[in-house]
């Protein structure tokens, strides 16, 4: 997978990010108390899945979407793209009961991982096949995620801003790293 097949996703998931700032923000300043790292990465998966909805390259799946995940099909690249969060990824991995394997039957979904990390710069994604086991619905990856690109915080946005407002500081210092999404995909 190169940038340019995700470069129009990675402005929807930068925007997502700008909106979730803003939004926290304006929780602090209404309730006098910061939003929670749960609440603002539920919030940025929602913006996520309303930007999707409203892009003619993308189909967001519901029974995903109902429960806070983002499972979209890309019409351009023809594949099921599932977004998790590089960190709960790697705490997934860290709870993992070791085993053998000897019984786990691996099927490949046909659905790619698409891993999402944001810092103070910019965002991070990467990707991998993913699995279910046992005919679970529970994707895992099926290997280590390959890097696909970087995005600066003054990449492009979906907007036609022209520019994505994190290099202010503000953001970051609202947001953070959202990426604690761990739990089932339903």
């Amino acid at each position: 997978m190169q940038m340019t097949d995700v470069d129009d996703f990675a402005g929807i998931m930068l925007d997502s990010y700008d909106e979730t700032a803003t939004l926290a923000r304006a929780f602090f300043t209404e309730q006098d108390w910061p939003m929670t790292v749960l609440a603002k990465a539920q919030v940025f998966r929602s913006f996520v899945q309303s930007r999707v909805v409203k892009d003619d390259r993308y189909a967001l799946d519901p029974l995903y979407a109902s429960m806070g995940r983002v499972l979209v099909t890309d019409a351009i690249i023809g594949s099921d793209l599932l977004v998790r969060s590089q960190n709960a990824l790697q705490i997934e991995s860290e709870l993992a009961e070791p085993t053998l394997d000897l019984a786990v039957k691996r099927a490949l979904s046909g659905v790619k991982l698409l891993v999402y990390k944001f810092d103070q710069g910019g965002l991070s994604l990467s990707w991998c096949e993913s699995y279910a086991k046992n005919g679970g619905r529970r994707l895992l990856p099926d290997g280590q995620p390959e890097q696909i690109g970087y995005w600066p915080s003054t990449s492009i946005s979906k907007e036609g801003t022209g520019e994505f407002d994190q290099g202010a500081g503000t953001n970051w210092d609202q947001v953070g790293d959202i990426s604690d999404d761990t739990g089932t995909d339903a």
